[in-house]
């Protein structure tokens, strides 16, 4: 495929999985929505919420109906939507302004509303994962990075809700030197910090020079940075998180504290060069076989479109600085197209899957898409 043929392949994907998300209003169903159905409140115990959890991710078979899951629309969703729309805005045209705007005011209604996490975005639905419980509706770190991103790439978050959502980041999100992964929460999670300062220094640039607030803010990034670069391992890859079960290492995440950790080394102008080249040699290096990335640093692999939505994203930003060959961009797009695309507007999270994730699925690969499209 040549590089004038993949641009108009990805404008097309892009376009396509735009609209079919329209057509759906942005809803679908979800990895983690096993627990959404009228049973879920009969679980004895974390166990079984995993076992429901799992069960209705990987059933062959869509239980969704039989369970009374019915399809959501997700802030991390509209929010990916905005920025990749935002981005598609600049070089594609309309209609992507209206949608862009469309799905940032989803985004932006879509906040917890009251109590203290009022102005943080949760997910729509409880989830169970090996090391944690959060109910629906409650503040995360991953769900808020998403959605403002969103709301900021789109412009309608301004000055004045900026700083509100940034003093409530601090407060509930904070703590000494990293981010939490929600305001209960006392594990570090490398991603989720990294997420949650990024987020801070994009706060910080909309406060005046003089303010504290803007001044608490970076200083907080700082910190949250410096916490990540020091738990780098020695062969450059960062372990999800710190703590019993949380050492594994995976593809996306890792991309996710690289992306992070460059945006809030390049605000702050502090050097994190050499743990970012370390780190991007191990993840292109050794988690990639050729255009195919690799879900595990170690152990097992499998498919998953999110993975590979986040490895192309990476890939354009890899490529662009000199710390991914200039080739693998388009090695991972044919992938993802070829294995994942279904030629008719939509993504499957694993190669042949029946049910839409677009959370998981479809926003991940706009903003990819946008990102390639962006990059030129």
């Amino acid at each position: 495929m040549t590089l004038t043929a993949a641009r108009s392949a990805v404008a097309e994907a892009a376009a396509r999985t735009a609209a079919r998300l329209d057509a759906a209003g942005w809803t679908g169903a979800d990895p983690y929505d096993g627990l959404t159905g009228p049973l879920t409140g009969l679980l004895p115990g974390r166990r079984a919420r995993q076992a429901v959890t799992q069960l209705v991710k990987r059933s062959p078979a869509d239980l969704r109906p039989l369970l009374g899951i019915r399809p959501r629309r997700m802030a991390m969703t509209t929010g990916l939507g905005a920025s990749a729309a935002a981005r598609l805005t600049l070089v594609e045209g309309d209609p992507w302004s209206d949608r862009r705007d469309r799905l940032a005011a989803w985004t932006m209604e879509s906040r917890i509303g009251t109590g203290p996490d009022a102005g943080l975005w949760g997910y729509e639905l409880d989830v169970q994962t090996r090391w944690a419980f959060y109910p629906a509706g409650s503040a995360n770190i991953v769900a808020t990075t998403f959605a403002a991103d969103g709301c900021l790439d789109a412009g309608v978050m301004y000055p004045g809700a900026a700083a509100k959502l940034a003093q409530v980041l601090l407060d509930r999100l904070g703590r000494d030197g990293w981010f939490a992964y929600t305001p209960g929460s006392e594990r570090l999670i490398h991603n989720g910090n990294l997420l949650g300062a990024s987020l801070a220094v994009r706060l910080a640039a909309l406060q005046p020079s003089s303010s504290p607030l803007r001044a608490e803010l970076r200083a907080a990034a700082g910190r949250a940075l410096a916490t990540t670069m020091a738990a780098q391992r020695p062969d450059g890859a960062w372990p999800y998180g710190e703590g019993d079960g949380l050492g594994w290492v995976d593809g996306f995440h890792t991309a996710y504290v690289l992306l992070r950790a460059d945006a809030v080394a390049t605000a702050l102008g502090a050097d994190a060069g050499d743990a970012l080249d370390k780190g991007a040699a191990c993840y292109f290096g050794r988690m990639f076989d050729g255009g195919r990335p690799r879900y595990h640093l170690e152990g097992a692999d499998r498919p998953d479109a999110n993975n590979v939505a986040t490895a192309l994203r990476a890939a354009v930003w890899g490529a662009a600085n000199g710390r991914a060959p200039a080739a693998l961009p388009h090695q991972v797009l044919e992938h993802m197209l070829t294995v994942y695309y279904d030629g008719e507007g939509g993504f499957r999270p694993a190669p042949r899957a029946r049910v839409r994730w677009p959370r998981w699925a479809d926003a991940p690969a706009l903003d990819a898409l946008a990102a390639l499209l962006r990059s030129g």
